[in-house]
């Protein structure tokens, strides 16, 4: 899988990191879709803090969301 989708995303392997949307703090582009892929070794873990998040409201996060998930294919994941 691409984890670096038109200037948003990436892969983290540093033991601390920072995830921003392009252009932040201002607006995100329409469509915009951002993947990042946080890699540890095995036995650690993630600790992730969402410190601002602003989008659109939409039921049932239809068009902006925030999506945490466990492996690559998006099976096990928190919204």
């Amino acid at each position: 899988m691409e984890w670096f989708n038109e200037g948003c995303g990436g892969r983290l392997t540093q033991s601390e990191g920072t995830l921003t949307s392009p252009d932040y703090p201002q607006n995100y582009r329409h469509d915009q879709i951002c993947i990042w892929e946080i890699v540890v070794e095995y036995g650690y873990s993630v600790k992730f803090t969402v410190n601002d998040l602003d989008i659109e409201r939409s039921q049932d996060c239809q068009f902006d969301s925030l999506i945490v998930a466990h492996d690559s294919n998006f099976t096990n994941y928190i919204t």
